[in-house]
């Protein structure tokens, strides 16, 4: 067949596309799709009429063959997860994804979006190449995050990808050793603010001192202020669970790294926050894999705890 690129179309999603994008995401991911509510066409659409879900859709004579969508934070309507990203396999290696991609990130500015992340598949190199292209900075690394959307018996592995479209700087820590050249790379990339300052802000944002749910087979807990004792009852959870930390980036949470490497922690990177802010990411209970990374970054920071493990 051949393909002109010059006939496909990219526009935003109108009424009565709903049926048409679960059937594309059932040819190109059968039935096994990480987010089932793609399998729904009612609940596409409803997620389209709410502002939930902005969706751009790629069309060859009439035919539907590409769709990614911004997801909004539940919380922070300003900021937004490129995803949902699916190209028909007799169309792939065109450009589409990108286009699609650049299409919602121009919308997203156009709109005063503050953030924007992008979850890279690690098996899938081509989706790291493409955040790298619209200028996502990857920041950590969640191994082990769900079940393979591909269908292979190994949990899939993701690169996480930020796109700051307003400031997002880091905190001027005295940050270890061996993480300075690995944070200097992302500092230049958002810059730097004062440490108090950050604090200040995520605290009077904030009214519990934790949250902790199950995603999958995976425990995440997230600790808003850095209570020494609760953290040791995190540390001595039952090991065979895969455990998702976040700490705030303080200097009072790097004073623990010794006691999270003893728990058989490892960390994993820097996750914004919900206030301007930033998390550190620590995981425990993942498994060892080869990966290869797009860029030297994501490796470093791979090669620096998380393939000692």
């Amino acid at each position: 067949m051949t393909i002109f690129p010059s006939a496909i179309q990219i526009q935003s999603y109108q009424s009565g596309d709903d049926k048409k994008i679960s059937q594309l995401f059932r040819e190109v991911y059968g039935d096994a799709y990480v987010y089932p509510d793609i399998y729904l066409p009612r609940l596409i659409d409803d997620y389209q009429v709410t502002g939930q879900w902005y969706s751009a859709l790629a069309f060859y004579q009439g035919c539907l063959i590409g769709h990614a969508s911004l997801v909004k934070d539940a919380v922070h309507q300003n900021h937004a997860e490129l995803a949902l990203i699916a190209v028909e396999p007799d169309f792939q290696g065109y450009g589409i994804a990108k286009s699609l991609s650049s299409y919602l990130c121009h919308y997203a500015k156009e709109q005063n979006y503050k953030l924007l992340t992008m979850k890279q598949v690690c098996s899938h190199p081509k989706s790291q190449y493409i955040a790298r292209n619209l200028g996502f900075y990857s920041t950590a690394l969640m191994l082990d995050y769900v079940d393979s959307p591909f269908g292979l018996p190994e949990p899939e592995s993701i690169v996480q990808g930020i796109l700051p479209l307003k400031s997002l700087p880091l905190p001027k820590l005295n940050w270890p050793q061996p993480w300075r050249n690995w944070v200097d790379q992302i500092r230049q990339y958002v810059g730097e603010s004062l440490p108090y300052a950050q604090q200040v802000c995520r605290r009077s944002f904030t009214s519990e001192p934790f949250s902790i749910k199950k995603s999958g087979h995976r425990l995440e807990i997230t600790l808003y202020n850095v209570p020494s004792d609760f953290l040791s009852e995190v540390i001595d959870f039952p090991a065979g669970q895969l455990v998702y930390l976040k700490l705030p980036a303080c200097e009072e949470s790097l004073t623990l790294c010794p006691s999270l490497k003893k728990g058989g922690f490892r960390f994993a990177g820097l996750c914004p926050d919900e206030h301007n802010g930033w998390f550190l990411l620590w995981l425990r209970g993942y498994q060892l894999a080869p990966y290869q990374f797009h860029d030297r970054g994501t490796q470093h920071l791979y090669q620096m705890e998380l393939g000692e493990y």
